[in-house]
């Protein structure tokens, strides 16, 4: 399926907090998103809670799940998600950040409103 964005959030041992960063991105007003979450090898419940969140909620059908079978760090999470991601742009969320649920619109009317659409980037 083709996304206007990918929201990435790559995650390491954020059971306390994944759910409520979860909420906050799958929250956005912008409907054409992909939410592209790569666990990086967490040894505690982080990744169970994710998997809950997509089977459960209506926008789970847009949720992609993988996961590290390591810790790689950050870094080389945050290039496979760059990998990975199908959207034409790209937004990074820390796994303990949440977004107001208008982020997206606003960031997308921004490209329009200034014609951008033909540059593809990392926003």
């Amino acid at each position: 399926m083709h996304y206007d964005v990918t929201i990435g959030i790559p995650a390491f041992r954020v059971e306390n907090y994944i759910r409520r960063t979860m909420e906050s991105v799958l929250s956005q007003t912008y409907l054409n998103i992909e939410f592209l979450i790569i666990d990086d090898g967490s040894d505690d419940k982080t990744l169970e809670i994710i998997e809950s969140i997509k089977d459960s909620h209506p926008r789970g059908g847009d949720i992609r799940v993988l996961a590290h079978s390591s810790n790689l760090g950050v870094s080389e999470t945050r290039n496979h998600i760059i990998d990975e991601a199908h959207g034409d742009y790209l937004y990074f969320v820390d796994s303990d950040d949440m977004i107001a649920p208008q982020t997206i619109t606003l960031l997308m009317n921004q490209i329009q409103d200034k014609g951008l659409e033909d540059r593809k980037s990392v926003v």
